[in-house]
């Protein structure tokens, strides 16, 4: 394996590491401020602004990668 892949996957492992009590953790002090009939509408903001932060996301990296194409040289991935 090329070294440099590996610190790619070590940096992503801790990062999903990280956050991966971030969604159950939000959940859990939610349930204590809201009543359960408030609950269903207060979990489905969250989930649907998890969807359109990576929805924008993409377009953000989009646009990087369209104005970094051939500086220095270089394919915009790299």
């Amino acid at each position: 394996m090329d070294p440099s892949y590996t610190g790619a996957l070590l940096a992503r492992f801790f990062l999903g590491f990280a956050e991966s009590a971030f969604y159950p953790g939000i959940l859990f002090l939610i349930s204590g401020w809201y009543k359960r009939d408030e609950l269903a509408l207060r979990v489905a903001f969250i989930s649907s602004g998890s969807l359109l932060s990576s929805i924008f996301g993409s377009f953000v990296a989009s646009g990087i990668l369209a104005g970094m194409q051939g500086k220095l040289g270089h394919a915009a991935w790299r």
